[in-house]
């Protein structure tokens, strides 16, 4: 059962939680609008652990039934020579940022991609995804959300306003809306970054291939971590042999080089166009002596195989590992609320970021759906059981992350191994 009358939901942010709650709120009947502030979402490429409510959100909403996910049949922590500690047999789902994206916009806007198999599904005609529209401003007035927003780019943009029953904020862990709201909530960095790859697995040699497909491998030393899954190819190809191979590489760096360096290759936040990124740099940003500085360190420090996966990466990408949480979820009676990372952007080591957005949009889709006689029942139920979850759920991820970060960076892994941490 949905609300009396569909509700008019404005989303903004577009990456995989606007899409995911979109796809689920759509279906309910409702007029959903994405705004993303990107001109294009271009194919990020990073790898995601797929946990289940991603897979049962996948199971239950994807109308294309594309295969998204390859097997990881293993779990192994290796030495410095790359022999194995310990290895658990533990299956796990591995899966793209581009592969779910491109299967939730067939299935939220009826978008076509060599991603999906078969044709795009027939969409509602209420559900649409506007690019290059950013949110400038919004207040609640009358029981509506007045929202200002510049479309377009440079001299093309234009200004606009619209408005809406509810505006849902989807724009992570930066959020524009959560600043607006709880200004003294901002993202903390945490000491350290990731630098983050990909590389085909075809171009791996033998022995590296064997030593890493089909499996989630870890390295762990003092003050660094290293690991290893194969994610869909190109495309989202998951056949044999088309597979990448996703690697994820946490490095400590004092705050203070992050935040003052501007000398190349120091501050590996200083881009190759002259700006400190804040939180991160995409593939093609980072400047080369960067990314020597990276393949130097990979080549005392990692295992052969990772080593070899670090080095053969042309164009890595970083981030800043940081801790945010929102201590309050829904404001103005219900007419905003946060979802996703907005709510909470835990730490990559819970590998839940994509999950805890797909575990909002369940929530969302059940509690709106229930509501049933009208913007009071949303209300409630937005401010009851939607709150008491996203909150509970948020403090045990922020804790978990944490708790795995700083004993991975700052404390003594159980297969920690000596002589090729950061000191080397």
């Amino acid at each position: 059962m949905t609300t009396t009358k569909p509700l008019d939901i404005l989303i903004t942010g577009g990456s995989l939680a606007g899409l995911l709650t979109g796809t689920a709120l759509s279906r309910l009947g409702h007029r959903i609008r994405i705004f993303e502030r990107a001109p294009a979402m271009a194919n990020q490429g990073a790898g995601i652990v797929a946990q289940p409510d991603l897979l049962y959100f996948l199971s239950t909403y994807d109308c294309t039934h594309t295969t998204v996910t390859v097997k990881s049949g293993l779990r192994q922590y290796l030495d410095g020579e790359g022999k194995v500690l310990e290895k658990e047999d533990t299956e796990q789902r591995m899966t793209s940022w581009d592969a779910v994206y491109w299967v939730l916009r067939a299935n939220f806007d009826g978008r076509g991609s060599e991603y999906i198999e078969g044709e795009a599904p027939e969409c509602p005609s209420t559900a649409s995804y506007h690019l290059s529209h950013k949110l400038d401003s919004f207040e609640v007035k009358d029981e509506k959300v007045v929202v200002k927003y510049t479309s377009g780019e440079s001299k093309e943009a234009t200004q606009h306003t619209t408005e809406a029953d509810m505006l849902i904020a989807c724009d992570g862990a930066s959020s524009t809306v959560r600043s607006s709201l709880l200004p003294d909530v901002q993202r903390k960095y945490a000491g350290y970054l990731a630098y983050r790859g990909l590389i085909p697995e075809k171009e791996l040699s033998k022995e590296a291939y064997e030593a890493l497909i089909g499996k989630f491998s870890f390295f762990h030393a003092e003050g660094t971590q290293c690991l290893t899954y194969a994610i869909p190819g190109e495309h989202g190809s998951t056949k044999e042999g088309e597979q990448n191979l996703n690697w994820v590489w946490y490095v400590n760096l004092p705050e203070e080089i992050k935040k003052d360096s501007k000398e190349p290759g120091e501050n590996p936040f200083m881009s190759n166009e002259g700006f400190v990124g804040t939180w991160s740099l995409h593939s093609g940003q980072l400047q080369e002596k960067t990314i020597e500085k990276v393949r130097e360190r990979a080549r005392k420090q990692l295992p052969p195989a990772m080593r070899e996966a670090v080095l053969k990466t042309p164009q890595p990408f970083l981030q800043a590992i940081t801790d945010v949480r929102s201590p309050e979820i829904v404001h103005a009676a219900g007419r905003v609320i946060l979802a996703g990372d907005a709510t909470c952007g835990p730490r990559p080591h819970t590998a839940a970021s994509t999950n805890q957005a797909a575990l909002h949009a369940l929530w969302l889709a059940e509690l709106v759906g229930k509501a049933g006689k009208g913007w009071e029942d949303v209300k409630k139920a937005l401010e009851g059981e939607y709150t008491k979850r996203v909150l509970e759920y948020s403090e045990e991820l922020d804790e978990k992350g944490r708790k795995l970060g700083d004993r991975s960076q700052f404390g003594k892994h159980p297969w920690s191994v000596e002589g090729y941490g950061s000191g080397v």
